[in-house]
C-alpha cells in the first residue's frame, strides 16, 4: 500500500506538468471512446480481483491469488482501488498529452489496453468470470 501511495505522489506532479493538455471534451470521439472502454475494462478487472480476493476455501484459506507483482498476492480492496485508479489516470494523461512523443503515448496506451484484457481473460480461464463485476 506504501509502494503504491509513493508510485501517485510521483506520478501526479509530472502529469500536472504536461505542457498542452487536453481535456476529455477536446478529445475525438475515437479517443472519448477509447479512453471510455478502457475504464470500462479496468472496472471489470478491479471487480473481478476484488471477487477473487473474498473467496476462502474450507479452512478459511484464500481460494485465489493475485499475480501482479505490484500488488502482491494477496492485496486489499484499497490496494486494488489505488493502483486502477492512477491506471486510468495515467491513461487519461497519455490520451490528453499533447508531447513529440505520439508514438510512445499510442504503444503506451496499446501495452497498457492489452494487458488489462490479459488479465481479464486470465481471471475467465481461472474461474473469476466477468458475471463478477456486475
Amino acid at each position: 500500500m506504501k509502494f503504491l501511495l509513493l508510485l501517485a505522489v510521483m506520478l501526479i506532479p509530472s502529469m500536472a506538468n504536461a505542457g498542452d493538455f487536453r481535456n476529455f471534451s477536446e478529445w475525438t470521439p475515437e479517443e472519448k471512446a477509447e479512453f471510455l472502454l478502457f475504464t470500462g475494462a479496468t472496472y471489470i478487472d478491479f471487480s473481478q480481483t476484488t471477487w477473487a480476493m473474498r473467496q476462502r476455501d474450507a479452512n478459511g484459506n484464500s481460494t485465489y491469488y493475485e499475480i501482479n507483482p505490484i500488488l502482491g498476492k494477496h492485496p486489499s480492496n484499497e490496494s486494488v482501488a489505488i493502483m486502477s485508479i492512477l491506471g486510468v489516470a495515467y491513461y487519461y494523461y497519455l490520451i490528453g498529452s499533447e508531447s513529440d512523443h505520439r508514438l510512445f503515448s499510442i504503444i503506451s496506451r496499446s501495452s497498457m489496453f492489452s494487458v488489462k484484457a490479459v488479465a481479464i481473460l486470465h481471471n475467465d480461464s481461472v474461474g473469476i468470470s466477468i458475471s463478477k463485476a456486475w
